[in-house]
């Protein structure tokens, strides 16, 4: 499997700080080329919020040059590469929950996260970062792990509603702000052509599915240079719409 790869990232019409971290990487591996991908959104006000995000981006980045080349050396399955995340996920959920006790204030990031071989994909999430999946269409592969996606779960409101709801940046869980979480982990195929697509929230709260699968599909991105400019117009088309928080996007495009 072949990649093309682009990312975009913006601080925002508001916030003087960049609480968003990314990690975007492409190597060889005697499993042929492999993508992975990871997007956080940090919580902690000021530096305590890039603080966290980027922690679990510096775990992660460890992981991708140390842990993953042995997982693939030793035979890699989804069973052993799930278990070396929880680890991960758990004990630096258990730093930045300590360190914010320490502190005295509330401290975490959401992480979503994709790990292309072959022809699969694995992925890892907690919070309301999302992983969207291009094809013939768009479709949401991650479920926020907010108030407002449990009150559309549970038929108390609509996705309209939410979009405007004043709770819609309450979580339920995020990585840091408690002493236990709970990860999704989520696998499937991917065929050549699709798109995988990581963002923030800033980046999908005033841009909707259809729009970003009408400016990023297949019959229009052909090169990466393409990618990133289409990418960068929605980041721009959010600030435009008065998007108040950080924004951040990373594609993921198959050959």
């Amino acid at each position: 499997m072949n990649f093309v790869v682009a990312y975009d990232t913006n601080v925002g019409i508001q916030k003087s700080n960049n609480e968003d971290s990314l990690l975007l990487k492409v190597a060889k591996t005697p499993l042929g080329k492999i993508a992975f991908a990871v997007v956080c959104d940090g919580m902690g006000g000021l530096e305590f919020g890039e603080l966290a995000s980027k922690e679990v981006i510096l775990c992660l980045d460890e992981w991708f040059h140390h842990a993953m080349p042995q997982l693939i050396k030793n035979g890699f399955n989804q069973e052993g590469l799930f278990q070396q995340w929880d680890g991960i996920m758990h004990n630096v959920n258990r730093k930045l929950y300590e360190y914010g006790y320490q502190k005295k204030i509330q401290i975490g990031t959401t992480i979503t996260g994709i790990l292309i071989v072959g022809d699969a994909y694995y992925a890892l999430h907690v919070g309301d970062t999302r992983l969207y999946k291009l094809d013939k269409n768009i479709n949401c592969l991650t479920q926020d792990h907010s108030f407002v996606q449990r009150e559309i779960s549970n038929g108390r409101m609509t996705e309209e509603e939410a979009r405007e709801d004043p709770r819609k940046n309450i979580l339920i869980q995020a990585v840091g702000t408690g002493k236990q979480i709970a990860i999704d982990f989520l696998s499937g195929r991917v065929e050549k052509g699709d798109m995988y697509l990581l963002c923030s929230d800033g980046f999908r709260n005033k841009i909707y599915p259809d729009e970003i699968w009408k400016t990023l599909h297949k019959e229009i991105v052909k090169d990466e240079n393409v990618l990133f400019q289409n990418l960068h117009t929605l980041v721009e088309e959010n600030m435009t719409r008065m998007e108040q928080d950080n924004i951040t996007v990373v594609a993921i495009q198959t050959l």
